[in-house]
């Protein structure tokens, strides 16, 4: 795995259908991995990491940072928010 250290960015690399083929999972399981929805069996991990030496259980189980979700609303405390009468 070269300049690769996380394992979304392995899966990225390789893509969702190969690795799906490779361990014989739907490419839907292999997609929720790469965006962090979920993780793999342990034993599915155990085979991703023989198959790839650099991917330890410690690098495939590591979580991925969240992101900040940005509101869309009206901020509260508004000048236009209704005053009842």
């Amino acid at each position: 795995m070269r300049n690769m250290t996380t394992f979304p960015a392995w899966l990225e690399t390789k893509g969702d259908p190969t690795v799906a083929l490779i361990l014989g999972i739907s490419r839907y399981t292999v997609r929720s991995w790469r965006l962090g929805s979920r993780f793999p069996s342990k034993l599915l991990a155990r085979r991703i990491a023989a198959i790839e030496p650099a991917l330890t259980m410690d690098v495939i189980y590591t979580p991925r940072p969240k992101t900040r979700k940005r509101g869309r609303g009206r901020p509260r405390g508004s000048a236009t928010a209704r005053v009842p009468a």
